[in-house]
Formats: C-alpha cells, sequence, structure tokens
C-alpha cells in the first residue's frame, strides 16, 4: 500500500495558472485548490497540510498581507509564495517573515515547483526538529537543575546560563562574561587546583574535565559546585573552545560531612576513633619515613576497674565518666598531638615530632595527674586510674597496627603491675605476649583433644595425718610430653575467659573420679573456683548437673573460693552460697589472710573451713607475727565455727608447730605431692594411716626447704596449686 500523498494548499485566483499547477502536481502531492486569502484561511485552520503554495495577489488581498494571514492561520505549515516579475521586494519581504521561498511566475517549470515544495517541506522538518530537540534539551537542563557555562578560548569570552547565574543568586546578565570572572567567584584555597584541572584537560592529559569546588553565591555564602566539560578541538588538536555543565552540590557535601564524621568520630565523646585514629597514624609514619618527621609515639590507656564502677552504679554513669576522661586527656595533650577512644574503656594518644621517651614519659605523668583528681558526676564522687602502655617507633618496619599493638602489649603488663602505672613497650613484651598467645591457643587445643589432667593433693589431720580428702589440681600435658605448669596457663584462661570451661571440666573430672572411688566413701574433693566461674548466673545449675550426671553425694564436693570472689557482690555470692550449702556442698576460704574481707561479712556466710595461705604456714616457726596472725585465725575460726586447713606445710617443724598450735586440718609437701588417679586409690586404700608413710611410695617427700628459699608448690594459681 503506497504513503498517502502529501497534503498541497493551492491559493490561485486564476484559473488558468490554477490548471497548470494541478496538473504538474497531482501526481506528487494531493491538491486543493482555493481562490481567495478568506477560503485559504479557513482551510487551513481546520484542516492539515504539509506545505502551502500561495499566490500573494488574488481578488480579496494583495501583497504581503496575503501572505501574512494565510501564514497566522497556520504558522506551522511551510509556506511557498508567488509574485509577479514586478513585486520581487514583496516576495522577499514575505520569506523573511516565514516563507520558505518564493516563485516568480510563468518563469519556472514544474520541476522547480516540485522541487521547491519539497525542500520547502524538508527544511520545515529540519526545523521542527530542531526546536524540539531544543525544548528537549531545556527540559533536561531544567529537570537536572545544572548551569550551562561554554568558553570561546580564541576570543577569551565565558558564557553562561540564566540557570548558571541564578545558582550564584546573580541577576540574569550580570555575569562579566570572562574566563577572570568565573575564577574570581571560586574560593581562593579551591582556584588552583581548578585552575589546573582545567589545563590539564586542554593540555590533553585528562579526557575530561571534571572538578568540585566552593563558588561564592551573592548571600556570601560559599556554594559547593561540580563543573563538568569537554573541549572541542581543531585538526591539530588544539582546543578552540570548552563547554559543560555546573550542579550545586552543598547538600551532597553536608551529608558526606555528616557520614565522615560519623565514620571517623566517637559517638559518645567525640573523640576520634580506632579507624580515623589508624589513619591518622599511618599519615605520621609515613611522614616519619620521608624524613620529614622525627619521630611518634604511641600512648594506649585503659581505665582500671571500669567494669566494677558499671556495675556498681550503672552504664550511664559510666558513660559520663568516659566523657569526662575524654576531656580530661583533650586537656592533657598538647596542640598536635592526637586523642582517641579506641573502644569501650581504651583511649589513645599519639605524640608527633619525637626523638626521645622525655615527651611521651612527661604525657604519662600529666595524664596521671589529671586522673588523680576526683570526677563529680551528678551525686556521685569518683576516682578514676588509667594504666598506661607507651611504644616509641624504633624503625621503619613498625606499621602503624604494630605500634598500636605494641603499646596495648605495654598497657596491659602496667595493669599487671598495679593500678596507675605506665610501662614502656620493649621486645621482651613482645616475646612474652607471643608466648601468651601460642598458650591460649595451645590451651583452646588441650580442652578439645583431651590433653588436660587431674592431680590430687591429701589433706590430712594433723594429729595423725590421716586422710580426709583431696584438693583437685589441673595440669596440662602438651603433645611433645611437657607439662605446663598451672602458673603458666591459669591466669591466660582468666584473661580470655577459658577458665570457664576448665573450670567446669575440672569439676566434672574430679567429682568422676572420685565418685569411683567406692570403697572410701567419706573421702571428698575440694575444686578451686575462679571469680569469674563463680560469678556466672549458670553456676548453680551447672554444679547440680554435675553431681547429677557423676553421681557423687553432694557432701563430698568441696568448692573453694578466694576473699576476692566473696566480696565482689557479698549479697547474691551469700545467696548462692546458702543454696550450695542447702543442697550438701562444702564451701572452703581459700588462702585466708592474704585478702580484704571485711570480718563481719565473713560471718554471714555459710563457710565450713577457712584455708590458711602457704605464706604463713612457711614463716613458722620463727616470726611471732606470722604465728600471731594463724593464732588470730584459728581463733577466729572457732568462734564462728569454721575448721581450719593449714596451706603449705613442708617439713616437719611446720608440722609440730602447728600441732602445738591445735590446727586441725593441713595440706603440702611433707605430707604427699599431689599424685594422679591412679595414686589416689592407694592412699584412699590406707586412708587410716598416715598419708605421709603411704606417700612415698609413690611419690618421694619434697626435702625439708631452708628458710631462705622455701620450696614452691606446683603451681599457685586458681585451679592448680
Amino acid at each position: 500500500m503506497h504513503p498517502p500523498l502529501p497534503r498541497l494548499l493551492l491559493l490561485e485566483d486564476s484559473p488558468i495558472e490554477a490548471e497548470t499547477l494541478q496538473g504538474c502536481l497531482a501526481s506528487t502531492f494531493h491538491v486543493v485548490h482555493v481562490t481567495s486569502v478568506a477560503a485559504a484561511t479557513a482551510h487551513l485552520a481546520t484542516e492539515p497540510f504539509d506545505v502551502a503554495l500561495v499566490d500573494l495577489c488574488v481578488d480579496d488581498s494583495r501583497n504581503l498581507p496575503t501572505f501574512l494571514a494565510c501564514h497566522a492561520a497556520a504558522p506551522h505549515v511551510p509556506f511557498v509564495v508567488q509574485s509577479g516579475i514586478d513585486e520581487p521586494e514583496v516576495a522577499m519581504e514575505a520569506v523573511a517573515r516565514g516563507a520558505q521561498d518564493y516563485l516568480v511566475k510563468r518563469s519556472f517549470t514544474a520541476d522547480v515547483v516540485r522541487r521547491s515544495l519539497r525542500y520547502a517541506m524538508e527544511r520545515a522538518r529540519i526545523e521542527r526538529e530542531l526546536l524540539e530537540s531544543r525544548e528537549r534539551y531545556r527540559l533536561a537542563l531544567a529537570g537536572a537543575n545544572d548551569g550551562i557555562w561554554d568558553w570561546d578560548l580564541e576570543r577569551g569570552r565565558f558564557f553562561v546560563s540564566e540557570r548558571w547565574e541564578a545558582m550564584l543568586g546573580l541577576p540574569v546578565g550580570e555575569f562579566g562574561g570572562e574566563l577572570e570572572d568565573w575564577l574570581a567567584l571560586v574560593h581562593p584555597a579551591d582556584r588552583e587546583r581548578l585552575v589546573a584541572a582545567l589545563q590539564g584537560h586542554v593540555r590533553g592529559e585528562q579526557p575530561g574535565f571534571d572538578h568540585e569546588h566552593r563558588m561564592l553565591h551573592a548571600d556570601g555564602a560559599w556554594r559547593w559546585v561540580r563543573t563538568r566539560g569537554l573541549g572541542v578541538r581543531d585538526a591539530q588538536g588544539q582546543v578552540k573552545r570548552m563547554a559543560g555543565s555546573q550542579g550545586d552540590i552543598s547538600d551532597r557535601r553536608v551529608v558526606e560531612a555528616r557520614l565522615l564524621h560519623q565514620a571517623t568520630t566517637d559517638a559518645l565523646t567525640g573523640l576520634a576513633n580506632r579507624s580515623a585514629f589508624l589513619e591518622h597514624l599511618e599519615s605520621v609514619v609515613t611522614r616519619c619515613d620521608a624524613g620529614t618527621l622525627r619521630g611518634c609515639a604511641v600512648l594506649f590507656l585503659d581505665l582500671d576497674r571500669f567494669k566494677v564502677i558499671n556495675d556498681s552504679l550503672g552504664h550511664l554513669v559510666g558513660d559520663r565518666l568516659l566523657v569526662a576522661v575524654a576531656q580530661r586527656l583533650r586537656m592533657s595533650v598538647r596542640p598536635g598531638d592526637s586523642v582517641a577512644r579506641l573502644g569501650g574503656d581504651e583511649f589513645a594518644l599519639l605524640v608527633e615530632g619525637v626523638d626521645g621517651p622525655a615527651r611521651a614519659d612527661e604525657l604519662a605523668a600529666r595524664v596521671h595527674r589529671m586522673m588523680a583528681q576526683p570526677f563529680l558526676l551528678g551525686n556521685n564522687q569518683l576516682f578514676a586510674s588509667v594504666s598506661i602502655g607507651i611504644v616509641h617507633r624504633s624503625g621503619p618496619d613498625d606499621t602503624p597496627e604494630d605500634l598500636l599493638r605494641n603499646a596495648d602489649i605495654a598497657m596491659y603488663r602496667s595493669k599487671r603491675a598495679g593500678r596507675a602505672c605506665t610501662e614502656v613497650f620493649s621486645e621482651v613484651h613482645h616475646a612474652a605476649a607471643t608466648g601468651r598467645l601460642d598458650i591460649e591457643n595451645g590451651l583452646r587445643r588441650a580442652l578439645t583433644k583431651g590433653e588436660l589432667f587431674v592431680n590430687y593433693q591429701p589433706i590430712v589431720r594433723i594429729p595423725d595425718q590421716s586422710l580426709v580428702g583431696f584438693e583437685a589440681l589441673v595440669r596440662w600435658r602438651a603433645p611433645d610430653g611437657h607439662i605446663i605448669q598451672p602458673a603458666e596457663f591459669i591466669p591466660i584462661a582468666e584473661e580470655t575467659g577459658l577458665i570457664d570451661e576448665v573450670g567446669a571440666w575440672v569439676m566434672r573430672e574430679a567429682c568422676a573420679q572420685l565418685a569411683a572411688l567406692t570403697t572410701s566413701p567419706a573421702l571428698t574433693v575440694a575444686v578451686n573456683v575462679s571469680s569469674r566461674q563463680f560469678a556466672r548466673p549458670d553456676f548453680l545449675a551447672e554444679v547440680e548437673a554435675c553431681l547429677r550426671e557423676t553421681k557423687l553425694p553432694p557432701e563430698r564436693l568441696v568448692l573453694e573460693i578466694t576473699e576476692t570472689a566473696l566480696m565482689e557482690n557479698p549479697v547474691t555470692v551469700a545467696k548462692l552460697l546458702h543454696q550450695l550449702r542447702e543442697r550438701g556442698v562444702k564451701i572452703h576460704l581459700d588462702d585466708f589472710g592474704i585478702g580484704y574481707s571485711a570480718l563481719g561479712y565473713l560471718r554471714r556466710f555459710p563457710i565450713d573451713r577457712l584455708k590458711i595461705d602457704r605464706s604463713f604456714t612457711q614463716a613458722i616457726p620463727g616470726r611471732p607475727e606470722d604465728e600471731a596472725i594463724i593464732l588470730a585465725i584459728l581463733s577466729l575460726a572457732t568462734s564462728l565455727g569454721m575448721e581450719v586447713v593449714a596451706e603449705g606445710v613442708e617439713n616437719e617443724a611446720q608440722w609440730l608447730h602447728l600441732l602445738g598450735l591445735h590446727c586441725a586440718y593441713g595440706q603440702g609437701f611433707y605430707f604427699s605431692h599431689p599424685v594422679d588417679a591412679a595414686r589416689v586409690v592407694a592412699l584412699a586404700g590406707g586412708r587410716h594411716g598416715p598419708v605421709r608413710e603411704e606417700s612415698p611410695r609413690l611419690l618421694p617427700r619434697a626435702p625439708v626447704a631452708s628458710r631462705g628459699a622455701p620450696q614452691r608448690r606446683l603451681g599457685d594459681a586458681r585451679l592448680g596449686h
């Protein structure tokens, strides 16, 4: 099917000329012939036409008004006008007013007419598409809310759109039109980088131009904008013109700044956080390596006993204390030094430009002095101290992570030395920390691979040395066969929380092995319980489950706790002890005499025995003050209805002296070293006789220790003496 012919309006009042034109155009156009302007305007206003051929002189109109009337009726239709030989000026005026072409009557052929009409239609189509394209571009720019700029490098002119001016609060036409006028509005701090980016694109170093900078608004404020552009190059590759857009990104920059602040700032204290501190430390390390900075030192700080404050006064007071500490740390440092909160109750300080220990030491001392002042937080007056670890960067191999880790290691060394202490890192510390990590990893393996085992040290009656029970002492046999002493791994287990698993395993193992001694139903087994383990809310259920599964009668289980565990939360502890006592479990207070328990609290606890710490036992005979302490403990125990066990009895003189003091029970190398489960059976079988006579067949008794060098037990950490 052929497409429809273009519709042509022919205005011609001469019948002969009209017939001639219709004859030559009928094959290419659908011709609608009219003879007057009135008829032409009526058709144009109501019917679609693709082109119009208009004679300027007709019966009801002459010259230019003829065209103007028709064009007004259909401004979108392309017009070709005809005129007489003597009217070229009128025809030219019509072209100037919108006609596409003009023809002189009786001087053109049919081909000329057809070609003129086709060209008129094509030009109209192109103009229409150009207008549509411009409208789309205008709408796109309006939607994008960007301003347009155009830089003519040859003439040195800089053109901008109305939206560009409005973006900066400038009245339309206010902008000067020179490149210097644009640069004058750019923030001085951004101008050099902007010019460098422009020149980089002009020189061909960058494929395009894209830069973010600040520009001065008419209200005096600085607005962030993003300016993009592309250069047009000639045959020689030289940029002759560059054009592009400019958008306001102030809101985005505000959001980015807020997000950056949140990402790098501790929300509670307003200090830099760990990631920001490490990033800054990395830049400082880079400057040190480049030789532009002499050196640096990192101080790692940890609040002492912060958990006690948090648990006793609540997290709100704890948070207020952290904020107050942050304020004091800010006041402690000099300009140029940095303060950060790493998380929890840990802080870090960075000292730049140091070439010796003096500045870091002075800062640590200043921090300790400021922390010594009381903190007034509402109705609470608190005293808080910090443990500080210091590390100095010693060489290019020290990364920021290494420095922070080593300062952390030094801080833990200072914390073990006591509160409010400072320790400077050395490689010895690193080796020790690595060893501790090896022990931690090994202990995790030992719990799953069955490398732990229990030895038992007899507890005897002092008068006849007869056996009454055992204390369970954990041991660790490494894969290579050597024994790792409790003093090496129990403190690490307590720090890492592994003490819970170790303690639960020892209790279950000891109960199961003692339950197997059916021939000695009266013997007890004492199991050390760490403060952490004792504070667990499910500890009572754990003990009940252990007794139920091992079938050990509750009265044969003794739990040994320290004065520290007793006094951490006296009310809760007393309740738990009574619950254990109600179930038949006995309670012994271990290492009595070296802690800080208050005697007023002591009488409230259901304790069966006090165990005199070995340091007092080893000092007798010969030191009256220690003998007086033992007598006081014996007297106290008698008045409270408790029994007493003397730990660390290592020679005959000590045994005889305790016998004279009427101490009921004893434990130590003089009677027996710790023995394995198999030898417990032999000791239990002869328990009515002196243990000391039985033990040499199992393990030789230790020689009498000299007073100057008392012999240590196999370990004196909790769970494994």
